[in-house]
């Protein structure tokens, strides 16, 4: 299986949900989100997820970048991806 070369993420939530937002090199976008301890990634937040996962319990969505990194990276090449105006706070994701 070829992986998708991931170009650019910004996390989008800091809180529960976690939420990212994650530009592929050939130009497509995708959309991560983890809540109630289920994860899924996919095209929009609509659309049918092309990877999803339970993790957790069902009170989870805190997940950090590292983690969600690890988490996808059967199908994505996060080794250029570049972090876009990440949020950050001390201690936090």
């Amino acid at each position: 299986m070829t992986l998708l070369k991931v170009a650019k993420a910004k996390r989008t939530c800091i809180a529960c949900p976690s939420q990212w937002d994650i530009w592929l090199e050939d130009g497509r976008q995708l959309y991560a989100r983890y809540r109630f301890g289920y994860f899924y990634l996919a095209e929009s937040p609509l659309a049918s997820p092309i990877l999803e996962f339970e993790h957790g319990d069902e009170w989870q969505g805190d997940m950090g970048n590292e983690e969600m990194m690890d988490n996808t990276s059967p199908l994505l090449d996060w080794r250029d991806a570049v972090w876009d105006g990440p949020i950050e706070i001390e201690g936090y994701g």
